[in-house]
């Protein structure tokens, strides 16, 4: 009886330094990415459509059986959302974590000009009206590593006279 309680407490104290191990190990093998977008000072903050959101979003171009990602088959991995007229202030603070080892780039859609992208899409093509931005450079994400960025640059897509968009689009 005695050996069995003592081999029931070697169990348990295996189990309990697994579990600890497994789970103090995940900074170890995922890394983060921080940083704040600065929309520009253009856009009116409390004037916007009440549907006009800002997209953070992050693409992976991490190679494929060492295949190099092309722009258009980067996937969307992770998304940050935030609705522009309830913002304080132009600069918005995003962090994407447990990002696996990696390559990536974040992206930036403003989409003021007729909101188009709906719940749960992953489609951020910037339309007339919108303003798009991002890094400029793959950001490499090692272990444990965060990776800072700061977002200021972007594009106006200017409106062409007489454009008229559909409020949403098909995925």
């Amino acid at each position: 009886m005695k050996a069995n309680l003592l081999l029931f407490i070697q169990f348990v104290l295996v189990g309990f330094i697994f579990i600890a191990v497994t789970s103090c190990s995940k900074s170890d093998v995922s890394g983060h990415i921080t940083g704040v977008v600065q929309i520009p000072n253009k856009i009116k903050l409390a004037t916007v459509a009440k549907e006009a959101k800002v997209y953070i979003y992050l693409k992976d171009y991490t190679p494929n059986s060492s295949k190099e990602v092309m722009p258009w088959e980067a996937p969307v991995r992770k998304v940050v959302e935030a609705h522009i007229n309830s913002l304080q202030d132009h600069n918005i603070p995003f962090e994407f974590k447990d990002v696996p080892k990696g390559i990536y780039r974040v992206s930036v859609l403003v989409d003021t000009g007729r909101p188009h992208v709906t719940e749960g899409s992953s489609n951020f093509t910037a339309f007339p009206g919108d303003y798009t931005g991002g890094t400029n450079q793959n950001l490499a994400v090692g272990y444990g590593q965060t990776v800072e960025v700061v977002i200021r640059d972007g594009l106006y897509v200017s409106i062409p006279d007489g454009y008229q968009a559909p409020l949403y689009l098909p995925d």
